[in-house]
């Protein structure tokens, strides 16, 4: 292993190790303020009341700090990837006789002109998103973070062509905390559209579908099927 892969190495153990103490950070937040919140409540109240109350509160803390931890660390989480990945390098433009970039849109003439403008730049730039957030999904480089299997729409969405009749949809929604890339697998025989959370997950529907077996639970806690069994003796 050369010193570029072990610095990539190295800047991939850093990550996730801040996403584990992020993750106890808010775990631990939810634990003290449920902890607090309980004994504050008053015992007049049933415990129905009580729990509802103390649970309400430890998630709204929980999601604070969580999101201010995030907003803290996120030039440290994208300078982390840089180094674990290799910073972004956009394409190279050639310029015209004129000076001008080769790739640059005429300037519209009518108003319709710039609609279809904006319409395919936002196709376009859904299509660099997905492939972008498709990273909570896919570490790697080749699958769901490739733009150029991303097809975007003008509404922000954007779809990646699995097989025949298999389609991994992107939407970014928008709520009270923020944006959050939601990615769902769609499926021609009508089937309910299932949340994808990692690529692993992706790859067990596939199997599961191939094989033709029923979606089995996502990440099943049995022993896998081609250890054996240990026997208690």
């Amino acid at each position: 292993m050369n010193s570029t892969e072990n610095t990539r190495a190295l800047a991939r153990a850093r990550r996730d190790q801040l996403d584990s103490v992020q993750a106890l950070v808010t775990a631990a937040t939810v634990g003290a303020a449920a902890w607090l919140t309980y004994g504050q409540v008053p015992a007049t109240w049933t415990t129905f009341h009580r729990q509802l109350t103390t649970g309400l509160v430890a998630v709204v803390a929980g999601l604070l700090v969580n999101v201010i931890a995030s907003t803290l660390l996120a030039r440290r989480h994208v300078r982390l990837n840089e180094l674990a990945y290799g910073p972004y390098d956009p394409p190279a433009h050639t310029l015209g006789d004129d000076g001008a970039s080769s790739d640059a849109q005429p300037l519209p003439e009518t108003l319709l002109d710039a609609l279809v403008q904006a319409e395919n730049a936002a196709a376009v730039d859904a299509a660099k998103r997905a492939a972008s957030e498709a990273f909570q999904l896919d570490r790697s480089s080749g699958f769901l973070r490739n733009a150029d299997r991303w097809r975007g729409y003008a509404d922000g969405e954007a779809s990646f062509f699995l097989a025949p009749g298999l389609n991994l949809h992107f939407a970014s929604v928008v709520d009270t905390f923020g944006s959050e890339a939601r990615f769902t697998l769609l499926t021609a025989d009508a089937d309910a559209p299932v949340a994808i959370t990692d690529v692993a997950q992706l790859r067990h529907i596939l199997d599961a579908r191939l094989m033709g077996r029923p979606l089995a639970p996502e990440r099943p806690t049995g022993p896998r099927e081609d250890r054996p069994v240990p026997v208690a003796v």
